[in-house]
């Protein structure tokens, strides 16, 4: 069946840019939910509010722990497939690799510790 799916994505004509996320939420019982969404903020509210899954209606309130972005239904519905598949502990090293390589990023996206950068040093001396 997913094989069917990806031909077909492969033969549609690509006329307008579509974004679709995969997300995790871990609900007040531990258990993780896996969706896919065009709006990731109008679904989460949804599932906060308890207009969402009955899967996280039974177990809120939910946290939003983890996304990523696809380009199709189709990719969204592969990749939704593939994590569903996963065991808790795969789960749960996808989830903590996002979050370690957010913190690096913002890590390294701070200044220079001492101050301005050398680069931006050189400059203002010349």
């Amino acid at each position: 069946m997913l094989d069917r799916m990806q031909a077909k994505e492969a033969k549609k004509p690509r006329t307008k840019k579509e974004i679709w996320f995969l997300y995790i939420l871990e609900c007040n019982d531990g258990s993780f939910y896996t969706g896919i969404t065009k709006d990731i903020d109008r679904r989460l509210k949804a599932h906060k509010d308890g207009r969402g899954a009955s899967y996280t209606r039974m177990h809120r309130p939910v946290e939003f722990i983890y996304q990523e972005k696809l380009f199709s239904r189709t990719q969204a519905l592969v990749r939704e497939f593939a994590v569903k598949a996963l065991t808790r502990k795969q789960k749960e090293k996808l989830v903590n690799a996002e979050f370690f390589d957010r913190i690096s990023k913002s890590i390294f996206a701070l200044p220079y510790f001492g101050g301005a950068s050398p680069r931006s040093r050189r400059n203002q001396t010349q």
